[in-house]
């Protein structure tokens, strides 16, 4: 499930503002939905509006389980491939998305019917996960309290453990994960517990095979029940340790790691690199952060999931935010991403029609058009070029550099030697001192 093309006809800002989402001509994926979008514009254009109206539909397809109401959908089509797209159309908003199916996702027989898109939402684990900017924050008003050294601890989970069923069935059968409302005060550990599931019934299983082999062994099966117990832990790996692999590399960014060392009561843990102790309530917001979103992307099943996910470098230093995108995507490859942001760093991530440039028209109202900077290039020209910057010197940088031009200048047509050595002289002095190369490169692209 992936969206394809959002239509608004008059919202706020909005007026016939349509985007396509899909792959262009001539590209490897050509025609096929976008794997990631990035949204970049000035503030007020709506980037963040537009996460919202995603939302808003998307909560539209989940209603299609709870209330079997079929006329929120104004159409299904069948594309020339076979596939389906199926548009849904909000009144309030005078907004249409259409998302796109592959056939095979959605039955087995010759034709597909509106309950082949019912059943397929419905065993769809999330349709929808919204990560807002300040999802750090919350965590930090919830436990900013407590004195604990990992996210749920054993206390917790003795504590949740009398309403095991309860919980798991409430946000099992939620189809929209909003960050602004499952780590609120009220739900936060119970979420969280949810969320670790996975790591409380594996260490439960583990420690039943771990006493069986003790209790058992002896000199003639020992060699039997030690490969029983390793062919199970080969057959049933660690998700904490698959889940260290994966965000260690980043933690140790901020010299913290989680332990994988020893089950811990199906929580998880973290300590510094060094192996001390770390109490998680002193974290700093970067590393709430990257903790709590890879939390959501890893354990949650993200399978034919929409991923929103407004300013992702917020608390985060730009050697974090370099290869953020890659990180993200590939813990939720089957996701479907959308970024709002203000940084060229980010951008840069994207492919130039995976980048959307919100602007004001002449009457005030948003209009969007793709990027044109490759992926992977220079932040600097990001800004230049997609971000529609005149220049990324404030002031008395661009002071300097109308100097620098001066005196590039002077020196070319002065014919005093002496003179013109002092020219240049002070010329490389200022660029050296400006670093003045690399932005005169990017200022003749």
């Amino acid at each position: 499930m992936k969206i394809t093309k959002i239509e608004i006809k008059d919202f706020q800002q909005f007026k016939d503002f349509s985007i396509d989402l899909t792959y262009p001509k001539g590209h490897e994926k050509a025609g096929k939905p976008l794997d990631k979008v990035c949204f970049i514009g000035q503030s007020g254009t709506g980037k963040s509006t537009i996460l919202e109206q995603i939302q808003d539909s998307i909560e539209g397809f989940a209603e299609v389980v709870e209330n079997n109401d079929e006329p929120i959908f104004y159409s299904y089509t069948k594309t020339e491939k076979n596939n389906f797209i199926l548009s849904h159309y909000d009144k309030t908003d005078n907004e249409t998305i259409d998302v796109y199916f592959n056939k095979e996702q959605l039955t087995e027989k010759g034709e597909v019917t509106f309950n082949d898109f019912k059943n397929f939402i419905k065993k769809t684990d999330k349709i929808l996960l919204y990560l807002d900017e300040s999802i750090s924050e919350y965590y930090q008003d919830v436990k900013a309290s407590l004195n604990k050294i990992g996210i749920v601890t054993e206390k917790d989970i003795d504590e949740k453990r009398k309403k095991i069923n309860d919980i798991f069935s409430k946000y099992k059968n939620t189809k929209i994960v909003d960050s602004r409302s499952v780590f609120f005060p009220e739900a936060s550990d119970e979420f969280l517990f949810y969320l670790l599931y996975k790591l409380i019934i594996y260490d439960e299983k583990l420690v039943k095979r771990n006493s069986k082999f003790v209790s058992q062994v002896n000199d003639k099966n020992f060699k039997q029940l030690h490969k029983e117990l390793n062919d199970w832990k080969e057959s049933n790996p660690n998700q904490r340790t698959i889940f260290a692999e994966e965000v260690n590399f980043f933690l140790n960014k901020f010299h913290v790691k989680v332990d994988n060392e020893i089950p811990w009561g199906g929580g998880i843990k973290v300590i510094r690199t060094d192996d001390t102790e770390f109490p998680f309530k002193f974290a700093s917001t970067g590393t709430k952060r990257i903790m709590l979103t890879t939390l959501l992307l890893f354990f949650l099943d993200t399978k034919n999931t929409i991923i929103l996910f407004d300013e992702p470098e917020n608390s985060l230093y730009p050697d974090v935010q370099q290869e953020l995108i890659t990180f993200y995507t590939q813990l939720a490859s089957d996701a479907q991403f959308f970024f709002a942001t203000h940084s060229p760093i980010i951008a840069s991530q994207f492919e130039a029609c995976e980048r959307f440039i919100l602007k004001f028209d002449d009457k005030g109202f948003v209009k969007a058009v793709r990027g044109d900077a490759p992926e992977g290039v220079e932040p600097n020209f990001i800004l230049l070029n997609d971000f529609g910057l005149k220049t990324v010197l404030i002031p008395k940088g661009e002071e300097k550099w109308k100097e620098f031009v001066e005196l590039k200048s002077k020196i070319h047509f002065e014919k005093d030697e002496k003179i013109k050595q002092e020219l240049m002289d002070k010329y490389m002095e200022i660029g050296i001192k400006y670093n003045f190369g690399n932005y005169e490169k990017n200022s003749k692209k």
